[in-house]
């Protein structure tokens, strides 16, 4: 009685034939005469300078766009998005030999540091002179944004 029960349920499920799908993926190849969708056709012709021009200026920008908040993108931010920013940091790099200026450790990850702060002397942002190189740990002691670190450390292991 139970090998009958067992057969019925091993004709139950039916075995698919896959001997026509071997060695494809439907989604890695296509068939014979397409061609996928991204690919550049002889027939169709991008977009010509002039009417990327009038389609960039049809887009509201700057002050006539909805979104605008009249120019408040803090001075700081500006600064330090900036390509002048970028340079002042690899001449002040490179003019401290990549070397922390306060312990001499070289190798490891360095920051340029204002001596003189950027809210009080904007003008001096970009000087290499008022900038020095310092490891992650000396710029902790250095800044006082960075020293809060240090203080929530030292809270957390009492």
């Amino acid at each position: 009685m139970s090998g009958i029960k067992g057969m019925k349920k091993k004709n139950r499920y039916k075995i698919k034939d896959t001997s026509n799908m071997k060695g494809t993926h439907p989604k890695s190849e296509f068939k014979k005469g397409r061609t996928p969708w991204n690919k550049d056709k002889e027939g169709l012709q991008k977009h010509s300078e002039a009417t990327r021009k009038k389609m960039s200026q049809s887009h509201p920008k700057g002050k006539y766009h909805p979104n605008w908040k009249g120019g408040i993108t803090p001075f700081l931010k500006r600064v330090r998005n900036s390509m002048e920013y970028k340079m002042w940091r690899i001449a002040v790099f490179t003019r401290d030999n990549w070397t922390c200026q306060n312990c001499g450790e070289r190798g490891c990850y360095i920051e340029a540091h204002h001596i003189k702060r950027i809210s009080l002397y904007p003008e001096l942002v970009y000087d290499v002179d008022n900038g020095v190189t310092l490891c992650f740990e000396c710029h902790k002691l250095a800044d006082k944004y960075r020293n809060r670190f240090k203080k929530v450390h030292k809270r957390r292991t009492k």
